[in-house]
């Protein structure tokens, strides 16, 4: 029975080790994709960021406030002349989920690149 249990056991950790190695270019030929690469001329302004302080009570039943994270960093990216916010990271703290009964306090740091999308004849050379 123990050599029976110890040959299943070797059989199953045996599979999950066994790799698949394909090539790129077998890869395209098995699916027959074509990618049309979009070019996306930006101008870098600057970096934008907020941070928020969110308290909440009884399971997140009442709650101090809310944020709009996209909302507020496009809002600080047109006060520097840029038009849109790209490369958006969000950071989040929030209280172990023990206390989460009682009270619960979340801290959101948003981090991004503001920048200018040009228009395709300004970016060719055309004005």
């Amino acid at each position: 029975m123990k050599k029976l249990l110890f040959i299943i056991c070797f059989i199953l950790c045996g599979c999950s080790t066994i790799n698949e190695t394909v090539s790129a270019k077998t890869k395209a030929e098995q699916l027959d994709i074509q990618t049309a690469f979009v070019r996306k001329d930006f101008k870098p302004v600057g970096h934008v960021r907020t941070e928020y302080d969110r308290v909440c009570f009884l399971f997140d039943l009442f709650c101090t406030k809310s944020y709009f994270i996209q909302d507020d960093l496009i809002e600080q990216a047109k006060s520097m002349g840029a038009n849109e916010v790209i490369d958006v990271v969000v950071d989040r703290s929030k209280t172990p989920l023990i206390w989460l009964w009682i009270y619960s306090r979340e801290e959101v740091k948003a981090n991004g690149l503001a920048v200018l999308l040009t228009p395709e004849d300004l970016s060719r050379g055309k004005k």
